[in-house]
């Protein structure tokens, strides 16, 4: 993964995995005990990276930005508008499919 020469990633994906770990703990989903919050952090971001670097992650990428710029300018409020997420979700599903819900899903 391309993101490991980078010291600041490598100690965000060590934070961000001791949250995931504490997040889920506390909900009742603890991880099981061979694997860490920063081991499932590093390797959904690896694959989402691969994904991404791809023709069809690239042109996903290229289509959803398309889709944050259109809804943020048909909303009054733009990307603060409080139905903003929302109507980018619903464009995503429209345009990729229910299964692709969400900006993340399309890496």
């Amino acid at each position: 993964m391309q993101m490991d020469s980078d010291p600041r990633l490598a100690k965000w994906f060590q934070e961000q995995g001791g949250e995931l770990e504490n997040a889920m703990r506390d909900v009742g989903t603890p991880l099981p005990p061979e694997l860490s919050g920063e081991m499932l952090v590093r390797g959904l971001l690896g694959e989402a990276e691969k994904r991404l670097r791809s023709a069809e992650g690239q042109a996903r990428a290229t289509q959803i930005a398309d889709i944050v710029k259109q809804v943020a300018a048909e909303l009054p409020g733009g990307q603060k508008d409080p139905a903003f997420l929302e109507s980018v979700e619903a464009r995503i599903r429209e345009l990729f499919g229910p299964e692709n819900d969400g900006p993340s899903a399309s890496a």
